[in-house]
């Protein structure tokens, strides 16, 4: 069904008679709609090539997987998701083509901008439009919309606090004073019993 309206009746229909809900059944219909068109956006209207400037440092296959798998949640379950993962830092995201989809995500969904149907339009980079694409049709095997939200938010809490108690290692290294230093120890402290509590 082409027609966005007809087919927003028809999810509410089929979520009502065989009691699934209706983000669900758009995640599903998302794969479909990018899985067939990948690249095709790209095709149907000009596109203005920018230079997205790639990070010198590579970035791991498991942090990109993660990062696509937070905008694959904003786009699919922006109502359960938004909330929760806009307090995952833009800093956080490594790559900078991921780093930019979640920034224009952050702003239309900070306006209550939720339909996210049109994403594709939100973008006029053909690299950006084609990421999409494949995060899209990605079969990320999410059963549980909210654990996986809640699974997403605990490994960036728990990599800010690594991150953190290193640099304070770090920083111990060059205090100068013993109340300055009293403080790091203190904050240490914490920052290992918060990573003990994540185990």
């Amino acid at each position: 069904i082409n027609n966005s309206v007809e087919r927003a009746i028809s999810i509410d229909k089929i979520s009502k008679d065989y009691e699934i809900s209706k983000e669900a059944i758009q995640a599903e219909i998302n794969k479909l709609i990018y899985s067939n068109n990948v690249g095709a956006k790209v095709l149907q209207r000009p596109v203005k090539t920018k230079i997205v400037e790639e990070t010198v440092q590579k970035v791991d296959e498991a942090t990109i997987k993660r990062e696509n798998m937070v905008i694959y949640l904003l786009i699919n379950y922006p109502e359960n998701s938004y909330n929760k993962l806009k307090n995952i830092s833009i800093d956080n995201f490594k790559n900078e083509i991921n780093k930019n989809i979640i920034k224009k995500l952050y702003e239309h969904l900070e306006k209550g901008n939720i339909n996210t149907n049109d994403v594709m339009n939100w973008f006029e980079d053909s690299k950006i439009i084609n990421h999409l694409s494949e995060i899209m049709s990605y079969d990320f095997e999410i059963s549980d919309v909210d654990k996986a939200i809640d699974d997403v938010i605990a490994i960036y809490k728990k990599e800010n606090l690594v991150n953190r108690r290193n640099n304070i290692l770090k920083e111990l290294e060059n205090v100068n004073t013993s109340e300055e230093g009293k403080l790091l120890e203190k904050e240490l402290n914490n920052v290992i019993i918060q990573l003990a509590k994540m185990k």
